[in-house]
């Protein structure tokens, strides 16, 4: 009798990264990199692009405060 679920390659980057981030309160692209053989910033290009975009929209209403 098999127990629990199957992870996919995919679940396990994704785990790293969530631990990292969650245990180091930050995350180092290289050491992914190195872990799962995959280049980062194409793997997690939809995810980057969206947070480039929270990042800009934080920035335009942190500047709206000031003005």
């Amino acid at each position: 009798m098999v127990r629990g679920l199957v992870l996919t390659r995919d679940d396990l980057v994704r785990r790293s990264v969530i631990l990292a981030l969650i245990c180091q309160g930050q995350l180092e692209f290289e050491s992914i990199e190195l872990a799962h053989l995959i280049d980062f910033k194409s793997y997690f290009s939809v995810e980057l692009s969206l947070l480039k975009d929270l990042q800009a929209d934080q920035a335009r209403k942190q500047l709206s405060r000031i003005i």
